[in-house]
């Protein structure tokens, strides 16, 4: 431990910043200093969609009130490090001033423009946040006791006439609003503030570790300590009133010392016309060269119905299909056997028994009646299989079985050339698909070693695999079926 004299007191944070480059001891006394320093940063982008390693200013599409008031320093620098110019933003929040910039007078919306717009955002949807880091992050460059105390994101109710005060903001954590906290309020009794589940992005720093969490996940810290990029992500409630909020960016650097942005945002319906297009969330993979950074958004692939399709390892979720119901195949005649009535009393022999057979006319052979066909998307028709040739479980013939495709995995995103069926007879199962259907909220288009498919002249077409001896039973099955149709 390095004793430090009580005059050095509390040091402007630019001070220490311009003694971390020294690598000999007086770089382990700005170090030990930074802990004791009046730190500052501050939110830059609330809508944060570009890389998670450099900030990339095209890519954020809503920002903090009056980004426009920083002159020249909104212009776009190398690696985004315009974001980094401190012009005032460092506000230490109070009880009755918990924004850095208050809410404007008669129309909260005049504290945006067109070129810094204010956020929109979409129930159940995840949302990333970007901010300079300053030189605060525990790191090799540094050392493992850069102190992160807590970083969190709380909201107002709908519509508010003016800015909240901070313990009415504290009761209203975006994780616990989207249930994926409790009981995040710090002045509560036993508060779970301090736990992953109420940090911003579900992760918190832990004391000497250079985890690359909470308020210091930055991938590219040691490529510049003070202008590099931190991002966090967050989930819109599903059931979050459409309307106006105010949220605030609360990071509290050393116990007791926060500093807050705030912005606004509004929530509308999901597909609105008002929402903004395209995929949310930071993309590409971090540099892991310096700290075992993620991309912090994947936090929430289990949670939230948008994870980012850019990044790899994205699993596909199943979603079980609402069942057609279909026509049951009509089944051909079956003999009967009816014995003749025995005498009452006679000599005569008992007449043999005969034969009934269930058709109008014994003597002329049963015609095949075809089912009724399913129309499909394209507007031809799907056969079900003929009751003499049931193909076998599906299980049986194919390991995929237990489960089924999705659209883009397992099965083409087309709509032409498809048909519509469950995987068995009777609309169990599930098989896997044959290359040439579409969704169709059908369960599954292929059982066993049946397979169906849709020809261009739109003909109904099915084959199977049977027994050598009944194949011209069931080729003029299909041929008395298309003369039907």
């Amino acid at each position: 431990q390095l004793a430090l004299p009580q005059q050095f007191g509390p040091l402007p944070c630019t001070t220490v910043d311009s003694m971390l480059g020294m690598r000999n001891t007086s770089f382990l006394v700005a170090a030990s200093l930074l802990s004791r320093c009046s730190s500052h940063s501050w939110l830059a982008c609330t809508d944060y969609r570009g890389d998670v390693n450099v900030f990339e200013q095209d890519k954020c599409l809503a920002w903090p009130r009056r980004w426009d008031n920083r002159g020249g320093s909104t212009s776009v620098a190398a690696n985004g490090h315009q974001i980094a110019v401190d012009t005032g933003r460092d506000h230490q929040p109070s009880e009755a001033a918990a924004c850095d910039v208050a809410m404007a007078a008669l129309d909260w919306k005049a504290g945006y423009s067109t070129e810094f717009p204010y956020a929109v955002y979409e129930p159940g949807r995840v949302y990333c946040l970007a901010w300079p880091m300053k030189n605060h992050a525990a790191a090799s460059c540094t050392n493992s006791y850069i102190p992160d105390t807590s970083l969190t994101l709380l909201v107002s109710s709908a519509d508010p006439t003016r800015d909240p005060v901070q313990s009415e903001l504290n009761q209203r954590n975006i994780n616990e609003l989207a249930g994926l906290a409790t009981n995040c309020n710090p002045e509560a009794l036993s508060s779970n503030a301090l736990t992953d589940q109420c940090q911003l992005g579900l992760e918190k720093h832990q004391q000497g570790q250079s985890d690359c969490k909470g308020f210091q996940r930055a991938p590219k810290f040691c490529f510049s300590t003070d202008r590099s990029m931190g991002t966090g992500c967050f989930q819109v409630p599903l059931d979050m009133t459409p309307g106006h909020y105010v949220a605030q960016w609360f990071w509290e650097f050393n116990m007791g010392s926060p500093y807050s942005s705030c912005f606004d945002f509004e929530v509308v319906p999901e597909g609105s016309a008002e929402a903004r297009g395209g995929i949310p969330g930071t993309t590409g993979a971090p540099d892991t060269s310096e700290l075992p950074c993620t991309n912090n958004v994947m936090k929430f692939s289990a949670t939230g119905p948008n994870p980012p399709s850019p990044l790899p390892a994205q699993q596909p979720v199943s979603v079980a299909p609402t069942p057609v119901p279909m026509p049951a195949p009509t089944p051909a005649p079956v003999p009967v056997s009816t014995p003749a009535p025995a005498p009452a009393s006679t000599t005569q022999p008992t007449a043999a028994p005969t034969t009934v057979d269930a058709t109008p006319s014994p003597s002329v052979a049963p015609t095949p009646v075809a089912p009724t066909p399913v129309p499909s998307p394209s507007g031809g028709a799907f056969l079900p299989p003929a009751p003499s040739a049931v193909p076998p479980s599906p299980s049986a013939q194919d390991p995929s079985a237990s489960t089924c495709p999705t659209a883009g995995f397992g099965l083409p995103t087309c709509v032409t050339e498809c048909y519509c069926g469950f995987a068995g007879v009777d609309g169990s199962g599930c098989g896997a698909d044959d290359g040439s259907s579409c969704w169709c909220k059908c369960c599954c288009h292929f059982a066993g070693a049946c397979r169906y498919k849709l020809l261009p002249s739109e003909e109904a077409v099915v084959s199977w695999t049977v027994p050598a001896g009944t194949l011209n039973a069931l080729v003029g099955f299909v041929v008395a079926f298309i003369v039907v149709m």
